[in-house]
């Protein structure tokens, strides 16, 4: 679009029409030669895929470029402003040219409106002043943008997950910076090339232009401030920054914009910077013609998504952790359930025989294999972040010591142990037996890679506070006190590639036979469930440091004593539900071993009827959670209808509605995990029968 000269302007003044038209006013063209916009602009700005109108002082549409007759029509030019725009027979409310006319810089505002296709769309309309060589205003400039999109944007934003409105109102304030650059795009520019490149240096995006031969012509400040060059560096040579697994890709879309005149819209890619580091971007290019109007260059904005990719990362990973808690919980459920019969029925072996026979000593592995089977179950629960252990305040000192000196005996004599541990640490709510877990994981990682260089293992516990000072330094923590466990090495390191990858179940980058892809998984399924945060980070070839941040608690460390490996006994009537029967039989011969009476059944419906009939008759209900019909949980709910005072005790392989606490709330005396040992349940037994009344307890050993 151009501005006539004053050799150029016509011999009449402004008409206007009925229907809404109107000639340019004669003013208009009063500025000289030397005023005159080049002929490259108009070719630039259609480059950007920017609409843009020019009117004169009378509101007339003196000249519109490509995109503006996208939006409003061919038939825009010569008719007043308002009514191309909006078929208004008036000056609109909040007219931008107004505001410019009225004596302001500029002039903004926003409007839904119809485009040349009947369609619905929203526009941002910015006006700045066009004056001439004296500095008498002749018109303004108006920048015509499509917002449609964002407007449909910000409704779709706010449905999204609350976790992610920060990130979310942080872009929004990034793109309401961007459009305030975009503002004062035209203030102050008298020549075209002064205000083209306000233009380039305006974008929040990177911005680079190039000639047909590849050679840097143009880098916008956001292109050095993104990738590091500065114009200086860059101009008249090649960029080096495609990597080579992009190339060809990148390759094809360039040739599509140039040889097809196919435009390249929101290509992602990756692009290094000056300092060798990768960063993700969406690309979008478009060719530019010189004021011929023959095939001169290339322009080509990039967007950095970084932060974006590693949303949708985050987001992957989140969910795919919970599909596989989710599949966890049910395995371990029914493997519970297996282990229970197995444990059971050889504890009930094991109590028959003398320990002198050779039969004994099978059965003992056997016990102790269904024993390490239930640590296996516990793994595949820390995945769904419920593993049905207690935890309470510790001291987890000596646990990390005594992880240290098991290792010590394993390890090779050219890995140095070195230790920094606070000897008044923070007191955590934790479950021992998983801190021990995390440190076995952890630290037989880190000799994995020393083993055949040796090196050094670094293990470090101390306090750490965070608070408003330094809050930037740990983004991912609230303020507050927390216990820090830190385990490092100088080993062969992780590759940037497999980082995001190593908290994934079943990704391992050891030789076969030698890792199962499990041990960080669970280390990061146990972190999260002590509310904790883990960290990482690992170069080749000089080592590998995992943080880990336990929120501190002000509570005093809760010992615990070793429990008596003997079985109370009794001879009180025990009802058992359990719709698999063959474990009903195992829990009915240890119970009957130790001298109680056992009526079992595998339906509760019908376990229901023949209570109703004799509620005396029954001292003791144990009730398997997942049945069907009626879940243990409602069945013991309708027992107590009958007896309150009746003792009852719940088990179950994994339940994701049902814990130890709200067992307890709901009345419920007992609560037990499978797989379960014969010493527990005798104990748990007791304890219900016994705590309201007093009664003198047999013990036989196991």
């Amino acid at each position: 679009m151009g501005i006539k000269t004053e050799s150029e302007k016509p011999a009449r003044k402004m008409i206007s029409t009925n229907s809404g038209q109107a000639q340019p006013t004669e003013n208009f063209y009063k500025i000289t030669q030397h005023e005159r916009l080049n002929q490259l602009f108009p070719s630039l700005i259609d480059v950007m895929d920017i609409a843009m109108w020019e009117l004169d002082l009378n509101y007339t549409v003196v000249a519109s470029n490509k995109k503006a007759k996208k939006i409003y029509g061919e038939d825009a030019v010569g008719n007043f402003c308002y009514y191309a725009a909006a078929k208004r027979d008036k000056i609109c409310r909040k007219c931008p040219a107004k505001m410019v006319y009225n004596g302001c810089k500029s002039g903004r505002s926003e409007h839904q409106r119809t485009d040349a296709s009947g369609k619905k769309i929203y526009i941002d309309h910015i006006a700045t002043p066009i004056k001439n060589n004296n500095g008498q205003l002749i018109g303004c400039l108006v920048v015509i943008i499509d917002i449609t999109q964002r407007k449909l944007m910000e409704k779709e934003l706010k449905k999204h997950r609350s976790t992610l409105d920060k990130m979310v109102s942080e872009r929004t304030r990034e793109l309401k910076y961007s459009e305030e650059k975009y503002r004062r795009l035209y203030i102050e520019s008298k020549k075209a090339e002064a205000v083209y490149f306000s233009l380039i240096n305006s974008s929040a995006d990177a911005i680079v232009i190039y000639d047909l031969d590849g050679r840097t012509q143009y880098v916008s400040s956001a292109f050095t401030k993104l990738f590091g060059w500065s114009l200086d560096e860059l101009k008249g040579k090649r960029i080096d920054y495609v990597p080579e697994a992009e190339l060809e890709k990148s390759i094809t879309h360039i040739n599509n914009v140039i040889q097809r005149g196919i435009s390249c819209q929101a290509f992602e890619s990756k692009r290094y910077k000056k300092d060798g580091r990768l960063v993700d971007v969406s690309i979008s290019a478009s060719a530019y013609n010189d004021h011929e109007g023959k095939l001169f260059g290339l322009l080509v904005i990039l967007r950095d998504i970084s932060e974006q990719k590693r949303l949708e990362a985050q987001i992957h990973h989140s969910q795919k952790m919970k599909a596989i808690g989710t599949l966890a919980s049910g395995i371990a459920h029914d493997f519970n359930n297996i282990l229970s019969i197995i444990l059971g029925n050889s504890e009930l072996a094991l109590y028959g025989l003398p320990k002198s026979t050779p039969l004994y000593s099978f059965l003992e592995e056997i016990r102790k294999a269904s024993l390490r089977a239930k640590d296996v179950a516990k793994q595949l629960l820390s995945f769904s972040r419920k593993s049905g252990e207690n935890r309470y305040p510790v001291n987890i000192v000596p646990v990390v010591d005594e992880s240290l000196k098991l290792l010590r005996s394993s390890v090779s004599a050219n890995i140095e142990f070195r230790q920094n541990i606070s000897r008044h640490p923070y007191t955590i709510l934790a479950e021992p037996t998983q801190i021990h877990q995390i440190m076995i994981n952890l630290c037989t990682n880190a000799v994995h890679a020393m083993e055949r260089t040796g090196g050094y293992l670094d293990v470090t516990l101390e306090n750490k506070k965070i608070s408003s000072e330094n809050k930037e330094l740990y983004p991912d923590l609230k303020a507050g006190r927390y216990l820090k466990l830190s385990i490092s090495d100088n080993g062969h390191g992780i590759a940037p590639g497999h980082l995001e990858r190593i908290f994934e179940p079943y990704f391992t980058t050891k030789d076969i036979g030698k890792g199962s892809g499990l041990g960080l998984a669970v280390v990061h399924g146990i972190v999260k469930n002590h509310e904790g945060v883990i960290k990482v980070d690992s170069i080749l070839d000089l080592g590998t440091s995992f943080d880990i941040y336990f929120p501190a608690i002000e509570a005093r460390e809760k010992f615990q004593s070793d429990i008596k490996q003997k079985c109370p006994t009794g001879n009180e009537s025990i009802l058992i539900v359990d719709d698999d029967e063959i474990i009903l039989k195992m829990m009915k011969k240890i119970l009957k071993s130790l001298g109680y009476r056992v009526e079992t059944f595998t339906s509760p419906l019908y376990a229901l009827e023949q209570f109703l009939i004799a509620p005396n008759r029954f001292d003791l209900v144990i009730a398997d959670m997942a049945m069907p019909k009626m879940t243990g949980d409602k069945f013991i709910q309708e027992l107590k209808k009958i007896k309150p005072d009746l003792p009852t005790i719940l088990c179950t392989g994994y339940s994701e509605w049902m814990d130890e606490n709200k067992a307890l709330k709901m009345g419920i005396k007992g609560f037990l995990m499978k797989p379960i040992d014969m010493h527990k349940m005798a104990v748990s037994i007791r304890e219900a029968i016994n705590l309201n009344k007093n009664y003198t307890q047999f013990l036989i050993p196991v």
